[in-house]
């Protein structure tokens, strides 16, 4: 499956609907991504480790804190392609980061 595979089967599965994946402090752009990385490529847990979403970024590739680097590449932004995860840092206000489905 592609990327925009993954990413057309999850948004037309949950497009307009409230993703609470963590069942703490509601639907946030965090719970939307760690759904779609565990349904459509198996990736869980999808921790952040720092309790924001720049975590995903920051702590990418730590494999006793942070799997994640077995099911995404880290890119940079110009590389980014339909079905990727983007992250914003904790320039982003509030100072927890972004994160995103492309």
């Amino acid at each position: 499956m592609t990327g925009q595979q993954a990413a057309d089967d999850f948004v037309g599965r949950y497009n307009g609907k409230y993703i609470d994946e963590d069942k703490y402090y509601g639907s946030q752009c965090w719970d939307v991504v760690a759904r779609y990385a565990r349904e459509e490529w198996g990736c869980s847990p999808f921790p952040t480790v720092s309790g924001g979403a720049e975590g995903l970024w920051r702590f990418y590739g730590d494999p006793r804190s942070n799997p994640i680097y077995k099911y995404f590449d880290q890119v940079s932004r110009d590389q980014l392609e339909p079905g990727d995860i983007a992250v914003w840092d904790s320039t982003f206000y509030p100072p927890y980061g972004h994160t995103a489905l492309v």
